[in-house]
């Protein structure tokens, strides 16, 4: 692509209290979580969530954090090894405002992000460990020449209910390939976006579970905001090329793709993060959460 042509104005939201994993929640308010803690941003700063017991009992570390509806907080590690019963190791925990363990569920191995929707429901995505199990590394997959074993997140995108049962697993439409590792996830009131390997799509299902699909060219898409038919994607690889503005087309395309530049980043800023939730780009850097409102800004 040729060099940005369009320009447009990041908001910076807060400094972040440390390193971590940055996410964002339902709300729109950012979450960290690192070393066994998590913080979040209330109106009146960073707080810490008490997470105790309850991450501790998960078979790895919380990596995963969504705010849940009745000030209930949703932790999960991204690994769930296929326990003895065949099921899935509960990898999820939701927890009440002060710590107290509420749920606890398996979402699936190789989770790559989970987001709630507005009702509390949860999706999750998944990267190449939790579509093919990765030769039976946690007991999924191909464990042998004749003995296959679906994993939770075979199908590269599934919701689960506030209780942590399967309600939904996504089936690509016709001409679109199965996931094999999920790249993108945005979740958003009306709509959930999934992009993902190979082909990189641009895929919306709705509430419905209607599934479209966009085709685009653009690769290593790792993040994406929507608004009305305009679209703003985040691209792995080169920083000169890693944002694209451009617009879902009535063919099944994206179309107007431009090359775009971020205001006031410069190409050495060391980007941690991007993370899409509806028509809002969230950027995180080490020190700090930026927002581009795709909505309002062009």
């Amino acid at each position: 692509m040729s060099p940005p042509a369009v320009r447009l104005p990041l908001e910076e939201v807060a400094a972040l209290p440390g390193p971590g994993r940055p996410a964002v929640d339902a709300s729109g308010g950012a979450v960290l979580a690192g070393d066994g803690e998590v913080e979040y941003l209330g109106s009146d700063g960073w707080h810490r969530l008490a997470v105790g017991v309850a991450a501790a009992d998960l078979p790895g570390p919380v990596e995963l954090v969504e705010r849940l509806p009745g000030d209930r907080w949703l932790l999960a590690a991204t690994m769930s090894p296929r326990g003895p019963d065949g099921g899935g190791i509960p990898n999820a925990v939701v927890i009440s405002a002060a710590g107290a363990v509420e749920e606890r569920f398996s979402i699936g191995d190789g989770v790559d992000d989970l987001q709630a929707g507005p009702e509390g429901d949860l999706w999750v995505s998944y990267q190449f460990l939790g579509t093919m199990g990765d030769y039976g590394r946690n007991g999924w997959g191909r464990l042998s020449p004749v003995l296959w074993i679906e994993p939770i997140g075979g199908s590269g995108l599934a919701r689960f209910d506030r209780h942590g049962g399967k309600a939904y697993d996504f089936s690509p439409p016709p001409g679109a390939s199965p996931v094999m590792d999920a790249f993108a996830l945005n979740v958003g009131d009306e709509h959930t976006w999934v992009c993902y390997h190979p082909g990189f799509a641009l895929i919306r299902v709705d509430r419905r579970n209607g599934v479209q699909a966009w085709r685009s060219p653009v690769w290593g898409v790792d993040a994406l905001a929507v608004a009305g038919d305009r679209v703003f994607l985040h691209r792995l690889g080169r920083p000169a090329a890693a944002w694209v503005l451009g617009r879902l087309g009535s063919e099944g395309e994206l179309v107007a793709l431009e090359p775009a530049a971020l205001e006031p980043f410069t190409e050495d800023v060391e980007i941690q993060r991007v993370v899409g939730r509806g028509s809002c780009l969230h950027v995180f850097t080490a020190t700090a959460w930026y927002r581009l409102d795709l909505a309002v800004s062009c």
